[in-house]
């Protein structure tokens, strides 16, 4: 081998340039994925955090008074829009404020909703939560969120949207019993902020996707009886359609002959020969069926 190729050789297999841009390459996709999941928890942590602080600061505002109306607790709710920033909250925030009591009959502290009014949808709780927090003639504020939270990353990726659910427990400030719009207990029943009754939103249909099957089924019947001693004609028998339907055999009746089997499938097939006369009639067994021919003659 010439020396000169074998320095060329020598000094290519001893060349480090362009090393670290060569393992800087196959580290990046590595680097990239985590940097894209740090940040993505980082909003994640973030949304939890907003979401816990506002159903805090809603029970203590519900706990410092001592009526609220209509209006005030809708105020509550649209303030979510500026005491959760940076998350937007429009059509993904649920709140349910309930006044939970304590006694609802003689000597006893069991807990049962008195009130509860709804802003979007109800947040399900139980209220067997609130045992111990009070004794009879009492009440707390009870307070659920569930925020709708869409990760900018997420979706990209077609990811669904995470419910962060959050509850929180506050003792009236002022009052023992916080009323709603001048009445300490209606029933409990969920009502909206504006005081009507929740309805349930209807399910969207499923969406069955239109297919239907195309072909049909059906059987077509021929029989023809033949009593005398000439030429039986037997079975026309139409086959059913979408190429399934199959005619029922034709029997000869006549002395002359005995039965022959009938048209054929609707797929094309042609029918079973008739069998031999015995006093040499003939005995036609059946014709053409929709979509294949009939049997042939029997002799």
């Amino acid at each position: 081998m010439p020396k000169i190729l074998k320095a060329r050789i020598r000094s290519v297999g001893g060349d480090r340039k362009g090393v670290a841009a060569v393992e800087f390459a196959m580290i990046l996709p590595a680097l990239a994925l985590i940097f894209i999941g740090v940040f993505e928890m980082t909003l994640r942590f973030q949304a939890a955090e907003e979401t816990t602080r506002y159903v805090h600061q809603v029970a203590d505002l519900i706990s410092r008074e001592t009526d609220v109306g209509n209006s005030y607790l809708q105020d509550v709710y649209n303030a979510s829009i500026y005491m959760m920033k940076p998350l937007n909250t429009t059509d993904s925030l649920d709140v349910d404020i309930a006044s939970v009591g304590f006694g609802e009959s003689a000597n006893d502290d069991t807990p049962y909703v008195m009130w509860r009014r709804v802003g979007g949808a109800p947040v399900t709780f139980d209220v067997t939560k609130a045992e111990g927090l009070g004794t009879e003639g009492e009440s707390v504020v009870r307070v659920g969120v569930r925020y709708d939270y869409s990760s900018p990353i997420s979706s990209m990726f077609g990811g669904p949207d995470i419910a962060i659910v959050r509850e929180a427990y506050a003792r009236p400030r002022i009052t023992r019993l916080v009323s709603v719009n001048g009445v300490t207990s209606d029933g409990g029943a969920p009502l909206n902020f504006d005081g009507t009754a929740y309805q349930e939103p209807e399910p969207e249909p499923e969406d069955t996707g239109g297919s239907g099957n195309g072909g049909g089924n059906g059987n077509g019947n021929g029989n023809g009886n033949c009593h005398d001693d000439g030429y039986g004609n037997c079975g026309v028998g139409n086959g059913g359609g979408g190429g399934n339907g199959t005619s029922n055999e034709g029997n000869g009746q006549g002395p002359g002959s005995n039965s022959g089997n009938g048209g054929s499938s609707g797929g094309g097939n042609s029918g079973s020969s008739g069998s031999h006369g015995n006093s040499g009639s003939h005995g036609n067994s059946g014709s053409h069926g929709n979509g294949g021919h009939g049997g042939h003659n029997g002799h």
